[in-house]
């Protein structure tokens, strides 16, 4: 009897301390959730564990007051530190594979004190163009990774309302020494010098080609037209100008009904029609269901192809710019 009740009293001391173990389980995973998905400032950069050379940091979604209601707005965000005559500030920038310099707007220019040049740039965006100027940044800071007298490009942001409350635009002079891996699920981004596959996920690699600015490009095929796409995560669509889509789509473009749309970063218009082709094919692989807009511009907006985040964010995309590859990872 001693022994059985030896037993109860283990059992019962045994059962208190697991209650406890567990509420500050409970405790630690509610902290956790807090200070990653409440508070994600306080979530730093990590070396990935496959690679000294790779590193991990967070992505913001941006959101858009309409009304009384909220958008959520799917373009990839981080947090930078910009720094100038003695002055820093953590600021939202867009992680931008279609624009090829980094941009500053103008207000969080003036506001650290840079000293902006004269017209220097201009480009031209999906529907219109834009003039931008010329500074320079005297440091600028991605979780660990520093750059000093960095060259940007400053322009008028503040048109940019459909993504959200941006400061500045990270382009592709500062990613293009890079292996820039956007994982859309887990919210993070990843630089690294070398690829550092996981064998464990279906891994689709597609061949690139860049242009003078170093952006990446991918020959697509739709419905049989071979096309080069620039691929572009600020994009939300994927799409193809009006006189393109009508040598691939023929008849149906002019069946289709275009809208009035505004989605460019510089505030460009332009007439929009969805269309869904019969194939699309990227190197030795082939995808059905995916959704194109056909835009036109009447003459005021880029006429190149674009892949956009529509497709990119069903998978672990890699922009491996030093060997000009796009990597898909499921």
């Amino acid at each position: 009897m001693l022994a059985g009740k030896h037993n109860k009293s283990a059992l019962a001391i045994a059962s208190i301390s697991f209650a406890n173990g567990l509420a500050r389980l409970y405790i630690f995973l509610l902290l956790t959730f807090f200070t990653s998905f409440i508070f994600p400032e306080f979530v730093d950069a990590q070396p990935n564990s496959q690679t000294t050379s790779s590193l991990k940091i967070p992505m913001y979604t941006m959101t858009q007051s309409l009304g009384f209601f909220t958008l959520f707005n799917p373009h990839p965000v981080v947090k930078v530190q910009l720094g100038s005559n003695g002055h820093k500030e953590k600021l939202f920038f867009l992680v931008d594979t279609g624009c090829t310099s980094t941009m500053i707007d103008t207000k969080t220019a003036k506001r650290l004190g840079l000293i902006i040049g004269a017209e220097s740039y201009t480009g031209i965006g999906a529907y219109s163009q834009f003039v931008t100027h010329k500074a320079d940044l005297p440091w600028l800071k991605l979780g660990p990774i520093e750059e000093c007298n960095l060259p940007v490009q400053v322009m008028d942001l503040s048109k940019a309302n459909f993504v959200g409350d941006i400061d500045g635009i990270l382009g592709v002079n500062f990613w293009k020494k890079y292996l820039l891996t956007l994982d859309y699920r887990r919210n993070y981004i990843e630089l690294s010098c070398s690829p550092a596959l996981n064998s464990k996920r279906e891994v689709d690699i597609i061949p690139a080609f860049s242009d003078e600015q170093g952006r990446l490009y991918v020959n697509g095929t739709i419905n049989t037209h071979q096309v080069p796409m620039l691929v572009d995560t600020c994009s939300p669509t994927t799409t193809v100008p009006y006189d393109l889509a009508k040598e691939i789509f023929a008849d149906e473009i002019e069946k289709s009904k275009f809208r009035n749309d505004e989605w460019d970063v510089n505030g460009g218009k332009a007439k929009v029609a969805t269309i869904h082709p019969q194939s699309f094919e990227m190197g030795d692989c082939a995808w059905t269901g995916l959704t194109i807009h056909v835009f036109k511009n009447n003459g005021q907006g880029s006429n190149v192809c674009i892949l956009g985040s529509n497709f990119l964010r069903n998978y672990s995309v890699g922009f491996d710019f030093p060997n000009q590859r796009l990597i898909l990872e499921k």
